[in-house]
């Protein structure tokens, strides 16, 4: 058993960064679950962003996560507290100060399209072959061909 989160973050069409993980704390719902993990991602991306300006990579537009749960999508923009999560820790709120700031943007995407989901569901084989084309996965044959030509 167990709950897992998962996100994979992109820099352009190139995910740089991903994780799976088995949440270690007591979850009451599936928003709760989708809420720590966006709090989780929010950190890697900041985390991500502070490396790229340390590189000299100024990012102008604010990141955006895409999420499947309507309530977690919700929770993060809605400033109204919401007595159902208020055993949610106050640590995760961070998200929702920078999604007020402008520096963060949380949106709903079909659980059709959620990427995330091939580390953490089973899924069938077209679905994975689905989801893996759209995370760029490839096959290793056409990477590792190449041709030795000599020219004399």
């Amino acid at each position: 058993g167990g709950v897992f989160g998962a996100y994979i973050v992109y820099l352009g069409p190139n995910a740089i960064s991903w994780s799976c993980n088995k949440q270690s704390t007591v979850t009451r719902s599936s928003t709760e679950v989708e809420y720590r993990t966006i709090a989780t991602t929010t950190a890697e991306i900041l985390w991500l962003r502070q490396l790229l300006h340390d590189l000299g990579v100024v990012l102008n537009q604010p990141p955006t996560i895409f999420s499947d749960n309507i309530g977690a999508t919700y929770l993060c923009s809605n400033p109204v507290f919401n007595t159902r999560m208020k055993y949610l820790a106050i640590d995760y709120h961070f998200v929702r100060d920078l999604v007020a700031e402008n520096k963060l943007q949380v949106s709903h995407v079909p659980s059709s399209h959620q990427f995330a989901d091939l580390l953490t569901k089973p899924i069938s084989s077209p679905r994975h072959n689905f989801l893996k084309s759209k995370i760029g996965v490839i096959e290793p044959s056409s990477v590792l061909q190449w041709r030795i030509g000599v020219v004399a």
